[in-house]
């Protein structure tokens, strides 16, 4: 979302360049900020503080002399106050979906630099394997991929990542990977119902409570 042309910056019309990042969490609309419990609406006051801040400071741009671009990133747009959304303030929304394939092997190229790899023909080989191969993967999820390929690289004490090891990370990332103890491990009946119990749990409250103001249980 941005404030103004982005034209703007390459021309060098900016003079200042505000990011804010996870802009949801400050900014609630009502109704959200309606639906909890009273116990969550303690926490709403400072919320809507903030909130009133950032329009405060936003209006407060059209004044200055100074040319301000003002980006904020969320992936809760569904949350956040309309009042914030209107022009003037934020005018542009752009949505950033998952990379493609092109994508997603320019951002394993980015935080492959860092990487020993046996070659650049091998590396770029891999890449392009890998790139291939993860689908709906975000770009943090690409980082942990190589990131997890070091640290098997290291612990095998290995000279360079090869493609065993980037597989391997890659059905870790995938939530995928054996550890040889599936079959062998036996879990009691009753731990397994506590643990079913738990989880249910869990996913009601997710579906109930956005992750914003999900009530902190001390325990």
């Amino acid at each position: 979302m941005s404030g103004e042309s982005a034209t703007a910056i390459h021309k060098g019309q900016v003079d200042l360049l505000g990011f804010i990042d996870w802009i949801g969490v400050e900014c609630l609309n009502q109704s959200t900020t309606l639906s909890v419990s009273s116990a969550i609406k303690q926490g709403g006051a400072e919320r809507e503080q903030g909130l009133l801040q950032i329009l405060t400071e936003m209006d407060g741009f059209k004044v200055s002399t100074a040319q301000v671009l003002v980006i904020g990133a969320t992936n809760r747009l569904d949350i956040i106050d309309p009042a914030l959304l209107r022009k003037g303030r934020f005018d542009k929304i752009i949505r950033v979906g998952l990379p493609l394939r092109d994508g997603r092997l320019a951002i394993l190229k980015v935080h492959a630099m860092n990487k020993y790899f046996r070659s650049e023909e091998e590396k770029d080989t891999l890449l392009n394997e890998i790139a291939e191969l993860t689908e709906d993967f975000t770009g943090a999820e690409l980082q942990n991929i190589l990131n997890e390929a070091g640290i098997l690289t290291a612990r095998k004490d290995l000279d360079y990542i090869g493609r065993d090891e980037l597989l391997e990370a890659l059905k870790r990332q995938k939530g995928t990977f054996e550890t040889g103890q599936e079959d062998t491990t036996e879990i009691p009946e009753e731990l397994r119902l506590r643990l079913a119990y738990r989880e249910a749990a869990v996913a009601v409250i997710a579906c109930y409570f956005p992750e914003p103001l999900r009530p902190f249980v001390e325990k």
